[in-house]
């Protein structure tokens, strides 16, 4: 029997609460280009109007019906140098552990069944139990109108001042 707790832990926070500015301005962006839509398509959405602070902590993602993989179209580099892989035209299913694979593609399900934004507080325990703590906000996508079919990811390292 493993007795060890899991080295990835999430917390879904509301989006209300966020401890910090630093997604004000791709929510406000999203709302806008959402219009009276539950969510954008990808072809509205254009990075380049992102802060770019916040451009190289995006991700975005192709989100196909269960059990397809997530596939990755554009994994910013800050993410990339964080988590020690590139994932851009890959798949979820190119993540491992499977712990790890299953603590993402597990938020992308609460986005796809919620079909709104989400707020997530995520940690990763790395060397000597120590997290490492990011705030990761899942942006819906919608092509048809109907279903989740992508998202838009910014994550930020958490911490308690307000950067």
């Amino acid at each position: 029997m493993n007795d060890r707790p899991s080295m990835y832990q999430v917390q879904e926070i509301r989006i209300g609460d966020v401890p910090h500015p630093v997604f004000d301005p791709v929510l406000a962006y999203w709302n806008a280009i959402r219009a009276d839509r539950f969510a954008p398509r990808w072809l509205d959405f254009d990075l380049a109007e992102l802060p770019g602070t916040l451009l190289r902590n995006t991700l975005v993602v192709d989100m196909q019906d269960p059990p397809l993989p997530i596939l990755y179209r554009y994994y910013g580099s800050g993410i990339a140098q964080s988590h020690g892989f590139e994932l851009t035209g890959k798949t979820s299913d190119d993540i491992f552990p499977e712990d790890l694979r299953r603590h993402i593609v597990g938020q992308y399900e609460v986005v796809r069944t919620a079909r709104e934004p989400k707020l997530f507080l995520s940690d990763i325990y790395v060397k000597d139990g120590v997290p490492k703590r990011d705030l990761i906000l899942r942006l819906p996508l919608s092509e048809d109108g109907e279903r989740v079919t992508g998202a838009v990811s910014v994550e930020h390292r958490y911490t308690d001042r307000r950067d």
